[in-house]
């Protein structure tokens, strides 16, 4: 829900500037002696252990803390006098904190793309925009992208939205689910917000994402006929039943597509349960490791 995301963008940008800071602050703790040798080690903890610099560590927890209050990660850490565990905690929030702007990147899609259950797909005319949630979603990863890219170099923030393409087009692809019934002009509709979404992450990390496209072919299905319906599924389980054929969609997602209500199109009691049979066959025949890609 709402409340489990981050949308106010100070805290993305705190999140981001913690990162940087506890990078930096590692690199200086690092600095104070040379880990490879003995002396080194001994010498750093004699200046870990002076009171000035007890000192400014406890200051830097005080805010540090603070800093992870605001952004809702419940983590309590201490300072340690100890120059390796001391490394390794920095090291380890420092990760955490960019690990945490990740999922709250997917978290926001999550959220926004649940919101095709509010939209009707039942259209006497073609639209032309896409659905308000997919406008909202664009606006929201282009500030995420605003907002921390002062803060981390190019690279990381690459590696904030790698795989979130996959994500968002399985989250498409799931939510057909939702809807209740869809047209013609629905399934035009849903195209155009799977174009927006494309064009708007491509646009973001400069890298055109062909997850998206495999959306597109899945609610382009919606427009067969149940016979057409019935040739390319029975056609593609053959294959996947009797080679090593990739599957293009999972067992779930053919199943949807039966279940699915298009005013174009009623399956028949007897073609659907052909299919159902045809979906348990497949499944019972299929190793182990391959049902595990399908689900």
């Amino acid at each position: 829900g709402k409340a489990n995301c981050i949308f106010d963008p100070s805290k993305l940008v705190l999140l981001a500037n913690m990162h940087d800071s506890l990078e930096w602050l590692a690199e200086k703790v690092q600095g104070l002696g040379y880990l490879g040798s003995v002396s080194g080690i001994q010498d750093a903890k004699r200046k870990i252990q002076a009171p000035t610099v007890v000192q400014f560590f406890g200051q830097i927890q005080a805010k540090f803390e603070q800093g992870l209050q605001q952004a809702n990660i419940p983590i309590a850490w201490k300072i340690s006098t100890d120059l390796e565990t001391l490394l390794r905690r920095l090291r380890e929030l420092s990760e955490l904190c960019l690990f945490t702007l990740r999922v709250e990147l997917r978290m926001h899609c999550y959220f926004f793309l649940d919101c095709v259950k509010k939209c009707p797909y039942v259209l006497e005319e073609e639209s032309r925009e896409p659905d308000f949630f997919v406008l909202e979603l664009n606006r929201d990863l282009t500030m995420c992208d605003e907002a921390v890219q002062n803060y981390l170099p190019r690279h990381k923030v690459r590696y904030l939205f790698d795989g979130l393409a996959r994500a968002m087009s399985h989250a498409l692809i799931q939510n057909l689910r939702k809807i209740k019934n869809i047209n013609a002009n629905g399934v035009l509709k849903m195209a155009r917000n799977v174009f927006a979404l494309q064009q708007n992450l491509t646009n973001i990390v400069q890298v055109k994402e062909a997850h998206f496209d495999r959306v597109r072919k899945y609610y382009g299905l919606l427009n067969l006929t149940e016979d057409e319906l019935f040739t390319y599924i029975t056609m593609y389980l053959s294959k996947q039943l009797h080679t090593e054929y990739n599957a293009t969609f999972s067992l779930d997602e053919y199943k949807a597509l039966v279940e699915s209500k298009h005013p174009n199109r009623k399956m028949p009691e007897r073609t659907a349960a052909v299919l159902d049979a045809l979906l348990s066959k497949y499944q019972r025949s299929r190793p182990a490791q391959a049902r595990a890609r399908d689900e």
